[in-house]
């Protein structure tokens, strides 16, 4: 198991951004495959951490120890469906990345995350510069092999943020599925994390986030 440390620290810079209206296909509410910037991702450069777009992907690399840096697209959602690809660009598997659903600020958001050695866990941010684990025994990140660890792996990670159900899926399996109402809207967005050494860089394509499906037994 692993254990995140005691206090997060935050990076997020706005951008200026085109909308992620722009985005908005007959597939999904929100499509990007970062070919362009037409979707306004956050772009910053700091000593702490920077994000961008490069190579028809989107980065985040996160500079220093203890560090979380997130990046938003600037758009407003309740219940949706979000999923990408992940990869890890450089720097140690020692992390943690994933999505973010229902970000109303740096104090507010659920996180979906898994790490590049193998782990995942939901967690919670309110009120505060913590997380909350609220999947697994409620300390620690859990390890799974559905998380692909070698060297160049791609991981598709899928968070279904439905009502007060929270969903992690990883590579098509359910890893996690926890309850909680503290937050009911907000935006979607990306978080990279470094533990007490080192720096990483995490690569994300192939966003798309959609209406949840309605579960077996219920009307769409």
């Amino acid at each position: 198991m692993k254990r995140f440390w005691a206090l997060l620290f935050l990076v997020l810079l706005t951008s200026c951004r085109s909308g992620p209206e722009k985005c908005r296909t007959a597939k999904a509410l929100l499509e990007d495959n970062f070919n362009d910037e037409a979707c306004g991702w956050d772009r910053y450069d700091r000593e702490e951490a920077s994000a961008g777009y490069a190579d028809t992907e989107y980065f985040i690399a996160v500079h220093q120890p203890n560090t979380s840096a997130v990046a938003v697209p600037g758009a407003q959602f309740t219940d949706v469906s979000i999923e990408t690809d992940v990869r890890l660009g450089g720097g140690l598997a020692d992390n943690n990345l994933g999505i973010l659903c229902r970000y109303q600020d740096m104090d507010h958001f659920y996180a979906f995350l898994i790490s590049s050695d193998g782990y995942y866990a939901i967690v919670r941010v309110i009120d505060s510069a913590s997380f909350q684990t609220l999947s697994g025994d409620g300390k620690h990140l859990m390890p799974s092999d559905a998380i692909l660890t070698e060297t160049g792996a791609v991981n598709q990670i899928r968070a279904e943020c439905t009502g007060d159900l929270l969903t992690l899926y990883v590579n098509g399996q359910q890893l996690a599925s926890v309850t909680d109402d503290q937050l009911t809207a907000g935006d979607i967005g990306f978080i990279v994390s470094t533990y007490s050494e080192g720096s990483t860089e995490v690569r994300f394509d192939n966003l798309f986030v959609r209406e949840p499906v309605a579960p077996l037994g219920e009307s769409e």
